[in-house]
């Protein structure tokens, strides 16, 4: 019973003694073999899966952000177009220059850096939806303990690596795109730059300007009608609309710098600023020189232009030199001229007007760049009467004036010839001096320097005198001559206040009525030191018999 119960009790233990071997046994090939499994995850698993995850991420960041950058252009709503630009103030502020009164032109903006900083969101915005969304399926699948033991065990490290990955690598191509964009734009900003400041330095080297002769506005940057469609654009020049180029909302693609546009593919759409009024062709890529007169009704300033217009197409039609009239209504009047002054017939007055249009000529050098000549005619009247002159703004930007005299309308002469159509004279109407004072005093009040500019003095019907034998001691080459004819007839005040008013003042003689352009009393001469005082040589010396 004893050994029984002793035997009961030892089978127990060695029971119990082979039961705990065996647990530990076979809890240690569970370790050992998780430990295999393990040492399995981190040497093989671990590492490829890593690797594979690297490389699966930095390829995914590639073709998310070359895709969504590839289609940016089909984003319609994210789109930069004419209409942000020029109605909802995509820059938030005005343009400056000559364009600020009239906002930004209806052209599409540059890419660089305005569409592309948009794209670079988009982008950017892209790839963190893509990562966002492949992580949220990613983490659904693991549902129960099991697919969420096996996602931990095998899964959540490769995802991680993945969207670090993944994210490293599209802010480091984020980063190189920005950068690309960044120096682009330094690069467009350094040209426009350059491009701004060699356009307006060719513009002042070779005094290019726009001149309306219809409202008379001087601008330096006119504005251009598009090629295909009625937009307007007020501002060409390299801006943020374009370097080389501005493309229009119709797509259609204008040449930018006013050298550029006004010489080039735009030189017939260019458009007055200040009235709307249409511009011949080519302003803006050459000189113009006003040549306004100003004296009383029936002094001959009509005539003068006139003849001296002819006289130009005389000289340049032995010469090389073109001379175009600059429009139409130029042509016709040009053409008017020429058969009047060879007929010898009387010029008809001037009409008494707002404001007149000038004669425009265009006239091409061989050997130097072409130029505009405006010769400005407005009737007496304007310079009879107090703010007479005042609608005639080219006088304002006119860098040399034309008084022209009639020596007849003198309270000398007027005693001298009681019965002017007698003899055969068509009087000026009011003194000389009045209508030089009128004329001064309203520039002045303009806020204008005569003593900035030159001043021409011609006293005209010296066919007249002669004929009358009433020119006493005048010759034409001979200032100090032609200043004592006139202080002797009363215009002594008018000399002494022209040399005060004026930088430089020059007196002519003028016979309008047929005379050979050699002839030192021909206009042409008094137009031609009128045009060297801003630097042209209107014609050659010799052609002309030397100067006065």
């Amino acid at each position: 019973m004893i050994l029984a119960d002793g035997g009961e009790i030892l089978g127990g233990f060695l029971f119990i003694t082979v039961a705990i071997a065996a647990g530990i046994f076979a809890a240690w090939v569970v370790l050992a073999a998780a430990l295999q499994v393990f040492s399995y995850l981190v040497s093989i698993w671990y590492p490829l899966t890593a690797g594979l995850a690297i490389l699966a991420g930095i390829c995914c960041a590639a073709v998310v952000l070359a895709s969504d950058l590839a289609s940016a252009g089909q984003r319609a709503q994210r789109t930069l177009t004419p209409a942000d630009v020029a109605d909802h103030d995509f820059f938030g502020r005005p343009p400056r220059g000559p364009a600020r009164w009239f906002g930004w032109d209806r052209a599409w903006p540059r890419y660089l850096p305005f569409q592309a900083r948009r794209d670079l969101e988009d982008a950017a915005r892209a790839a963190a939806t893509f990562l966002g969304t492949a992580s949220r399926q990613a983490l659904a699948k693991c549902r129960g303990p099991v697919p969420i033991g096996l996602y931990v065990l095998l899964g959540a490290l490769p995802h991680a690596v993945f969207a670090l990955a993944f994210a490293g690598f599209a802010a480091f191509l984020l980063g190189v795109c920005a950068a690309v964009v960044a120096t682009g734009w330094l690069v467009q900003f350094v040209a426009i730059v350059v491009l701004r400041a060699v356009d307006r330095f060719v513009r002042t080297v070779f005094r290019l300007s726009t001149r309306c002769g219809k409202c008379f506005e001087v601008t330096p940057v006119p504005s251009y009608r598009c090629t295909n469609c009625d937009v307007v654009h007020r501002d060409l020049r390299p801006s943020r609309l374009g370097v080389l180029w501005h493309r229009c909302e119709c797509a259609a693609v204008l040449p930018t710098m006013v050298t550029r546009a006004s010489a080039g593919a735009l030189r017939g759409n260019i458009v007055c600023p200040s009235c709307g009024h249409g511009l011949p062709e080519g302003t803006g890529s050459r000189q113009t020189i006003q040549v306004p007169t100003f004296g009383a009704v029936g002094a001959g300033k009509t005539r003068l232009l006139l003849a001296a217009a002819v006289g130009l197409y005389e000289v340049y039609s032995a010469d090389h030199t073109r001379i175009e009239p600059l429009d139409d209504r130029s042509g016709v009047e040009f053409e008017q001229a020429r058969e009047l002054i060879a007929a010898g017939k009387q010029t008809r007055k001037t009409a008494h007007g707002p404001t007149p249009e000038a004669l425009g000529l265009v006239i091409t050098p061989e050997k130097r760049r072409p130029f505009e000549l405006h010769l400005l005619d407005a009737a007496g009247e304007h310079f009879s009467m107090k703010d007479g002159a005042e609608p005639l703004h080219y006088l304002h930007s006119a860098e040399t004036l034309l008084l022209v005299i009639d020596p007849f309308s003198t309270d000398e002469l007027r005693a001298a010839i009681p019965d002017p159509a007698a003899a055969g004279l068509v009087v000026g109407s009011t003194d000389p001096e009045d209508s030089y004072s009128i004329t001064i005093e309203q520039l002045r009040a303009a806020g204008l320097h005569t003593r900035e500019r030159a001043l021409g003095i011609v006293v005209t019907k010296v066919d007249d005198l002669r004929r009358l034998d009433l020119d006493d001691g005048l010759d034409p080459r001979d200032q100090d001559a032609i200043v004592r004819w006139l202080a002797a007839r009363g215009l002594d005040n008018l000399v002494a206040r022209a040399r005060q008013d004026f930088r430089q003042v020059r007196y002519f003689l003028a016979d309008s009525m047929g005379v050979s352009v050699t002839d030192p009393c021909h206009p042409i001469h008094t137009l031609n030191w009128l045009t060297r005082q801003v630097g042209v040589e209107l014609v050659p010396a010799p052609a002309v018999g030397g100067r006065p």
